[in-house]
């Protein structure tokens, strides 16, 4: 249990300093390349990992299907909806709009498991709607908000659904290890993201600037391998709907950074919106949380 807690916070803090480390990927490479690269270099090291560790780096090809999926969804499509998000809002609004996944985590997990769905996850979901408003209430009463704005939140919005389902690709992966699933599906999702900057004719560029070559390696390093490695493992271990947990408080610590590096200013609309978004998303797990905290108390 106690290094549940660990993994848990480890992604917390990691995710949620990388949405403002990956606003230093914008500008010089396209959006599509910037991912391709995050996630195939990412890949690379999980393969290292397990030329490391001597594991088997084959897996029954049926299994290719899913990491596909997972890549499409999880490392490409949901990513490239970030990247963009980033170019209208600040790091902290796109992860505040992005945490809605954890109850699209719970309404994929009942779809596509067949599990049952529960009234209270249609107040979740409304409550999340109602804080996204809040935090642009300003511009709503004036009848002037932002066509950027909408953009953004439309972009993290969208990055929310992909990654819900790429969360659903990931337990039916289940019964092959964290490392084989992370190498091939950000493996996949990398080449995706190649194949879409071609299609758009993107221009093959990278940018030796501190700032790029130093947040890519962090987002890399931690963010990938590190974060992804914890984020897999609780899923695999903890279901799609309970791993969603992190989320739950990432866009605090968010919200914090770009208070700090963005000049983002706390307002009562904003704070009343987080709230909202906060109540909703623990809506959600306040059952599996305190079943959870239940079972490691007992003897």
């Amino acid at each position: 249990m106690a290094q549940t807690f660990f993994l848990y916070a480890l992604v917390i803090l990691i995710w949620g300093s990388t949405w403002f480390v990956l606003t230093f990927q914008l500008g010089v490479v396209s959006v599509e390349l910037s991912v391709a690269y995050r996630f195939f270099l990412a890949s690379l090291l999980f393969f290292g990992l397990l030329k490391i560790r001597h594991k088997t780096i084959a897996v029954p090809w049926r299994k290719h299907v899913y990491f596909a999926l997972q890549g499409l969804f999880m490392y490409c499509a949901s990513y490239l909806c970030i990247y963009q998000a980033a170019h209208y809002i600040t790091s902290g609004i796109n992860s505040v709009v992005f945490s809605i996944v954890i109850v699209l985590n719970v309404l994929f997990v009942a779809l596509f498991f067949r599990r049952p769905l529960q009234f209270k996850l249609l107040v979740s979901a409304s409550l999340g709607v109602l804080g996204v408003c809040c935090i642009f209430l300003p511009d709503i009463l004036r009848f002037s908000i932002h066509k950027g704005h909408m953009m953004g939140i439309g972009f993290s919005f969208l990055a929310s659904v992909f990654s819900a389902l790429g969360n659903v690709m990931i337990e039916h992966n289940k019964g092959v290890p964290i490392t084989q699933i992370n190498a091939y599906s950000m493996l996949y999702g990398s080449l995706f993201c190649f194949i879409i900057a071609l299609l758009l004719g993107r221009p093959l560029a990278f940018d030796f600037s501190a700032p790029y070559v130093l947040s890519l390696s962090y987002l890399v390093v931690i963010g990938s391998l590190l974060a992804f490695g914890c984020y897999t493992h609780l899923i695999h271990e903890r279901g799609a709907d309970r791993g969603g947990y992190p989320f739950v408080i990432i866009p605090l610590v968010s919200l914090l950074f770009s208070q700090i590096f963005e000049g983002f200013v706390w307002t009562p609309s904003i704070i009343a919106g987080f709230v909202l978004i906060l109540a909703g998303n623990l809506l959600v797990v306040e059952n599996k949380i305190r079943m959870t905290l239940q079972r490691s108390r007992t003897p």
